[in-house]
C-alpha cells in the first residue's frame, strides 16, 4: 500500500531507478537500529543519480505542500541533504540535529532555529522511530513543536508506533514492501 497517492508512473519510475542506481541492496546488513536485515536501502547513493534525486525531492515537495510547518528539520546525517533540498525548493529556513551534542565551538545539539516554530522532521529512511524520536525530543527540548516526520522510505518496523506516542504523524513517500513487492513483480528480487 503507498503511503500516499502517488500515480503508478511515479511510483514505479522512483522504485526502478533505486533498482538500477543500486540504491536498494540485498544482503547482510546491520542497521542504524542495530537490527540484521537482508535489504538496505541506500538513499546517500541516491544523492549521487540526479534523475533519481530530482524524483525524489519532487515527490517530498508534494507531501509538504500538504503539511503545516515553518522549518525544515534534517536528522544528521542520512537526512541532512534531502531536508536541504527540500528547504531551498519550498523557500523554508533549514535546521538540523546532531547525532550528538558538539564538544567545541557552540556545543550545540541543534543548529538553526526551532524555538517556536512548527518543525518538519526529514530523515532518509525509518525503522524503529529512535533517531526521528531523539530528533523530537531535541526539538521539543529547544521550544519547537513537531507535528509531523517525512521520510523516503518507511521499513514498517515501528517507527510509526513509536512517532503517534509522540503526537508526531509519519509520512513516507514509499515502504520497504513498496520496494520489495515491485522488485519481486520485475523479477529484481531472488
Amino acid at each position: 500500500m503507498w503511503a500516499f497517492v502517488l500515480t503508478d508512473l511515479s511510483s514505479e519510475n522512483l522504485i526502478a531507478l533505486m533498482y538500477k542506481t543500486n540504491s536498494v541492496k540485498f544482503g547482510k546488513f546491520k542497521l542504524s537500529s542495530g537490527k540484521e536485515s537482508d535489504v538496505y536501502i541506500d538513499l546517500r547513493n541516491a544523492l549521487s543519480y540526479v534523475n533519481l534525486r530530482e524524483i525524489i525531492v519532487k515527490l517530498m515537495v508534494y507531501v509538504a505542500k500538504t503539511l503545516d510547518y515553518d522549518v525544515v528539520v534534517g536528522v544528521a546525517t542520512g537526512g541532512l541533504p534531502w531536508a536541504s533540498l527540500l528547504a531551498y525548493e519550498e523557500h523554508k529556513p533549514l535546521s538540523y540535529v546532531r547525532e550528538s551534542k558538539k564538544e567545541h565551538g557552540t556545543e550545540h545539539l541543534i543548529e538553526g532555529h526551532v524555538s517556536n516554530m512548527k518543525c518538519l522532521i526529514i530523515d532518509d529512511v525509518a525503522t524503529t522511530g529512535k533517531s526521528l524520536l531523539n530528533a523530537v525530543i531535541a526539538v521539543r527540548n529547544h521550544g519547537g513543536s513537531v507535528p509531523y516526520a517525512l521520510v523516503i522510505v518507511n521499513r514498517n518496523e515501528g517507527a510509526e508506533k513509536v512517532l503517534s506516542d509522540v503526537n508526531v504523524k509519519l509520512k513516507s513517500l514509499l515502504s520497504l514492501d513498496d520496494i520489495i513487492n515491485f522488485g519481486l513483480k520485475k523479477g529484481l528480487v531472488r
